[in-house]
Order: C-alpha cells, then structure tokens, then sequence
C-alpha cells in the first residue's frame, strides 16, 4: 500500500499533540505525578503503548489488503476540541484534576480526527479508545468492592468453618479478626484485568458481541478471583500463619494469583479469537480537503495555554496563613495532641492542623484543612474529601445537615471495631470560604470558581469536629451530643505572612 498523504498527515498529528502537550501542561503533569507515584494506577502507564500497537495493527490490516485509503482533513474534530477545551478549563478553574485528565484523551481523539477524518477515525476508534485508560478511575467504588469480597468471603468460609460471624467488613473466625481492608478490595485487579480484557478483545476480534463478552469477562473475573484469594488467605492464617496474613506476603501471593488469573483470560481469549474475522474496511473519499480545520485546531489550542497563563499570573509565593479561633467554653480543657488512629482522608490541603479538647469524660477532635488555590506548588486536586480513613470506615445511611451556632454543618458518623467492640465518631464538617462559612462543598466550588475567573486571590478551608460515642442508639443520643457544638464558636481569620510559614 502506497503511504501517500499519510506522512503529511502524521507529521501534523505531531506538531498538533505537542501543541496540545503545551497548551495542557498543568494536566499532564498532575497525570504524569499520580500515574508514577501512586502504585494504584501503575496499569495506566501501558495504556498509550497499548493504544500504539492496536493502530499499528489496524494499519497493517489496510496495509496487507492492499486498500490505499488516503486520510483526510475533517472539520468535525474542531466540535470534540471545544468539548475537550470545555472539559479542561472546568477543571482547573474548579480544580477538578479528573476533569483535566480526560480533557487530555478528548484532545487527543480530536486532532486524530481532524487530522485523519471521520471514515478512518471510525475504523481506528476501538484502537483510540484504550488510550482512555491513562485517566485513573475505580477509586470511588472500592468501598463496595470491599463490600462485595467481604460477603462472598464469609459465603465460602461459611462452607468449611463453623465458628464464623461477620460484620460488613470485618469477619471473624475462632482464630482471629481479619478485616478487608482498601488494598483487599481488588482495585488494582479489576482495572489492570479491565484493560488487559480491552486490549485482547481490539486485538482479536472484530464482532462487537465477542468484544463485550470478553470485556465483561475481565471485569467479572477478577471480581471472584479476589474473593476466592481472600478466602485462601483468610485460611492459611486460620490453620497455618495469622502472622501472614498480617504481612506483605500475601500481597506477593495476590498478585501472583492474579497473574494466574489473567493467563487464564488471555489464553480463553486467543482460543476463542477467529482466524480470519470479517473486517469492515473504510471507504475513500471523494475528493481532496481543506487544511483550514488544521489552522482552526491551532488556534483553538491558544485558549486553554491563554487560560494557563492568567492563572499562572494570579499564583503568589506568599499566602495568607489562616488562624483557626475556637472559642471555647472554659469547662474544655486543651490536651496535647496525639498520634490518632482516626486521620481523615482530605486530599491536598495546604496546611492543617488538629486540636484535642477534654471535659470530664468526654473528647473533641477538631480538624482543620487549609486550601490555597493560588499558591504555587498547589496541586490540582478536587475538594474531594471523606471523613473515612485507613481504620475508621464511614456509615452509609446518616448523612445529616442542620444549622448550629450560625452555621451549616454537615454530619457523619464513622465506626471502628466490631458489632461487640465498636468505636464511633460522630462527625460534623463546617466549610468556609475566606472567613465566610459556605453551605456546602458544592456551594464552595461555585464560589471558587468565580473568584479565579475573576483573579481573585481563592482560598476555602474546611472545619471537623468529632466526638467519640460507644454507642449511637437513638436520635436523642445524637441530639444530646450535639449539644457539645454550643460550647465551641469556631471563627477563621486571616493574616498575610510569609511563604516559609504557610506550608507544612
């Protein structure tokens, strides 16, 4: 097959994704930052090789068929360019990082279809769509991933073992606790399964049935493989080492299992793949094409870089340090701080600090999270934020909202232990904006976003406290402890002081 405009046109991919590269560079380099550091998403740094191989191998399908279909110029990518520019000024002005992670693969896909047009776009899309697979995603469902191995678990270990009680996530045998923790959920298998399951079904089939039957595969597989290795795990500690499943060894040992899993897919798969699959071939174009759209997608490009450099020009290197004022009752007593196991999982925060507060039999925690949107080195990380932690697991069903002392707080509970030994917190989050308390995180964001459309210097932060309760049995047993937010008066002010004071 005779290459034709196809250098020309590759050429211009080129020039046009290292223009998108500069004009998206805040975005790929908080995707480069979590990709590399975060062991979760390592699967992710496959995904443009992946995505690489699958358009080769279409290429080589025209290529051996001898179909010489000359790309063309399409004006239509310039639509998926907005949508992908859209997309990533929402999230740096709203400081969304998903957001500006998949902008990038938007951006990708328009210049490939500008560049190549919408017929050969069409016949190498199922190829262009594993490189969706660099954005991080599945961290939102792992608690019901834990759920979902917690309870297959206790449903085969009820088979082989009489002396068994659960607890959501906690399950309990005569010889010890075990609980499924976040690194248990299977997280990492069903997304590195899910991409390999894509990947095998671009490569060897063409029917989009097998395809969906192969991806479906690769999700629901690993979902039971993880179960069945927590069962096997959970046994080996029961009758032969607790010590290791207290231990990394059993993270070496999942992994393994996995990559005995996944053997069995890849080798399923390539049984099932047909010799010679029916390939629906692009047709040609009619006639030739503008290069306007080419010019069009270049100046569309200077927008977000446009919008790069205003808010590059608003960061500072000094910032104001908040002062976080509890006015407290005289009957609290201040306590020293200390290593607590409750440590809530607020992503990004600048700055924070904690306080301990005592009266008589009673403790208050109080968390403070500083957010400086315009200081440099401020990572582009969505007020996405849990009053969860590693230890401490939320309670789904009492998520509450009510006024109190002027202000609007927002109240969870979360719980440690099991049904007989249980330690609960209930939690009450305040946000503010500046000095000003902000309805709800939502409200917040809005309010953000409006102050770095403007330039406006934006700051947030966001206020817990918690007490701790053995026992949460009725409303009026909430209603009595909140009584304890009457004692304090939490005020945030704030002074302009030095860089070297404003960072932890």
């Amino acid at each position: 097959m005779r290459l034709g405009l196809w250098p020309t046109h590759l050429a211009i991919a080129i020039l046009l994704m290292a223009a998108m590269v500069w004009a998206f560079f805040p975005a790929f380099i908080h995707l480069w930052d979590v990709l590399w550091h975060h062991g979760t998403y390592d699967y992710a740094l496959f995904a443009p090789l992946l995505t690489l191989y699958l358009l080769y191998q279409r290429y080589t399908i025209l290529k051996d068929r001898g179909r010489p279909v000359p790309p063309k110029i399409d004006g239509l990518g310039l639509l998926l360019a907005v949508i992908a520019i859209l997309i990533y000024t929402s999230g740096q002005l709203m400081s969304i990082a998903s957001l500006s992670h998949i902008s990038i693969v938007l951006g990708g896909w328009s210049i490939a279809l500008t560049v190549i047009g919408r017929r050969q776009f069409q016949f190498y899309f199922y190829a262009l769509a594993c490189f969706a697979f660099i954005v991080p995603f599945g961290f939102v469902i792992v608690p019901y991933l834990q759920s979902i191995s917690a309870k297959g678990a206790v449903t085969l270990l009820s088979l082989v073992a009489e002396d068994l009680r659960s607890d959501g996530i906690f399950i309990h045998m005569s010889g010890g606790s075990y609980l499924i923790a976040k690194a248990c959920a299977g997280l990492n298998f069903l997304t590195t399964s899910m991409m390999i399951g894509y990947f095998l079904s671009a490569m060897l089939f063409e029917r989009f049935r097998d395809k969906l039957l192969v991806i479906g595969l690769s999700i629901v597989i690993p979902i039971f493989a993880n179960i069945l290795r927590v069962v096997t795990i959970i046994l080996i500690a029961e009758y032969y080492s607790y010590e290791f499943a207290m231990s990394t060894d059993h993270m070496i040992y999942g992994w393994i299992f996995l990559s005995v899993i996944m053997l069995v897919l890849i080798s399923y798969a390539f049984k099932k793949a047909p010799k010679k699959p029916f390939i629906r071939l692009p047709l040609r174009y009619p006639a030739a094409s503008s290069w306007m759209p080419v010019l069009g997608l270049g100046l569309l490009l200077m927008l977000p870089a446009l919008l790069n450099y205003k808010l590059a020009s608003a960061r500072v290197n000094n910032c104001e340090r908040p002062t976080l004022h509890l006015n407290v009752t005289a009957d609290w007593r201040p306590l020293p701080t200390s290593v607590n196991l409750w440590t809530p999982n607020f992503v990004g925060a600048d700055l924070s600090e904690k306080y301990l507060f005592r009266q008589a039999d009673r403790f208050v925690d109080v968390r403070y999270y500083y957010y400086q949107y315009q200081r440099d080195g401020h990572e582009l990380v969505a007020l996405r934020n849990s009053i969860g932690s590693s230890k401490y697991r939320k309670q789904n069903g009492h998520d509450k909202v009510f006024e109190a002392i002027g202000l609007t707080v927002h109240e969870g509970i979360v719980s440690l232990g099991n049904q007989e030994r249980r330690s609960n917190k209930l939690v009450w989050t305040i946000y503010y904006k500046k000095n000003e308390p902000i309805v709800d995180r939502i409200a917040l964001w809005k309010e953000l976003t409006i102050e770095r459309i403007s330039g406006t210097n934006s700051s947030a932060s966001v206020l817990l406290l918690s007490v701790s309760m053995d026992k949460i049995t009725s409303e009026k047993t909430i209603e009595a402890a909140r009584k304890i937010l009457r004692d304090f008066l939490p005020l945030v002010t704030y002074s302009v002081k030095g860089d070297e004071q404003c960072m932890l």
